[in-house]
């Protein structure tokens, strides 16, 4: 399974992806498109995604009141109706 996290884009760590390193957005916040989250800390869901601009995997440590939704899906699958994905970096030249 994967997990699409929809962050709130009122809270800071919601407006720094908006901003930046995120998976595309949905009705304005930004969209983590994560392999794995655990939600047993009581303060953090902590997220696994490869980010799509690096490549480079990370583990997100994101409060629970700046998560919107959670959306989950099979890794075969399209992403869910809605998700808008981020414009396509230009290679420099």
């Amino acid at each position: 399974m994967r997990f699409l996290v929809v962050l709130d884009a009122k809270t800071p760590i919601g407006e720094t992806y908006l901003a930046g390193n995120n998976d595309g957005t949905a009705s304005g916040h930004p969209v983590l498109d994560c392999k794995s989250i655990d939600g047993s800390s009581y303060q953090y869901l902590v997220c696994t995604r490869d980010s799509s601009r690096s490549g480079v995997k990370q583990t997100i440590h994101v409060p629970h009141h700046a998560v919107a939704y959670i959306l989950e899906y099979a890794k075969g699958d399209e992403r869910p109706f809605g998700l808008v994905p981020p414009p396509e970096k230009k290679s420099a030249r």
